[in-house]
């Protein structure tokens, strides 16, 4: 069975944490790696999930990636930590994970983490750029921030986030915010928080 490999980017509070914790706490996010990366001192949003694991039903493996911008300094530390689970899978007697999600900072750009996993290839990993899009925001944001434009620019799919705040504006007008920056990914924008995330993810 292939592992869907998912990298999750969108910019600073664009709802990346949240979305994948939505996954986690649905019965279909079981069996699910997380690979966090901060490029602060404390990894805060791997802190968050790893509470968040630990109230769950013990599924999911949280790795922590903290040394730095996952896109331009710890390449080979991504590399082993995903062959660490994958071959601690595989001396568990335990069949493969069926997604590992790489939930990258908000400064990231995807092109150089692509780049890396070619290091990867002996594994059968479905590869995914995923994008949170502020509905909010993210046109702002994109306009503004090349990290933000670059996240957009290479995702597959686009996930609007956000659409329950007070002043978000409606899903149609978010979604051709997002379809402005990049007209070939899929737009998710389902309003139900746990279906977004297993639309966004599966």
């Amino acid at each position: 069975m292939a592992t869907d490999f998912h990298i999750l980017c969108g910019f600073l509070g664009s709802g990346k944490t949240t979305l994948l914790l939505d996954l986690l706490g649905t019965p279909e996010g079981a069996d699910t790696a997380v690979l966090v990366n901060d490029v602060g001192a404390i990894n805060v949003d791997g802190a968050l999930l790893d509470g968040a694991v630990v109230a769950s039903s013990g599924d999911t493996e949280v790795a922590m990636l903290s040394n730095g911008c996952v896109c331009c300094s710890i390449g080979n530390d991504l590399i082993a930590t995903v062959d660490d689970l994958v071959y601690g899978r595989i001396d568990a007697g335990l069949p493969p994970f069926r997604r590992m999600v790489l939930e990258c900072s908000g400064l990231s750009r995807p092109s150089p983490i692509v780049r890396s996993l070619a290091d990867l290839g002996a594994h059968d990993f479905r590869v995914r750029v995923l994008s949170t899009f502020d509905a909010g925001q993210g046109a702002e944001h994109a306009a503004s921030f090349e990290e933000a434009a670059a996240q957009l620019a290479a995702a597959q799919a686009i996930v609007l986030t956000r659409l329950d705040l007070d002043g978000a504006p409606d899903v149609e007008a978010a979604a051709a915010a997002a379809r402005a920056v990049n007209p070939l990914a899929q737009i998710v924008d389902e309003p139900d928080r746990a279906a977004r995330a297993l639309a966004a993810f599966d």
